[in-house]
């Protein structure tokens, strides 16, 4: 009896060492730009101050 007591108790510990599901983040990072209405252009941006010859 104490066996089977000492199994169950190792598989309710082994259920609640369980990590929880992954979730998405509530909002994106361009989600900030789209709500004050302005473009997210911020790879662009970045590429041109850090190569002044980029003309793409």
């Amino acid at each position: 009896m104490a066996s089977v007591l000492g199994v169950l108790g190792l598989l309710l510990g082994a259920l609640l060492a369980l990590p929880a599901p992954a979730q998405a983040a509530g909002s994106l990072p361009c989600d900030l730009y789209a709500a004050g209405g302005t473009p997210c252009v911020a790879a662009h941006s970045t590429t041109r101050a850090l190569f002044s010859s980029y003309n793409g």
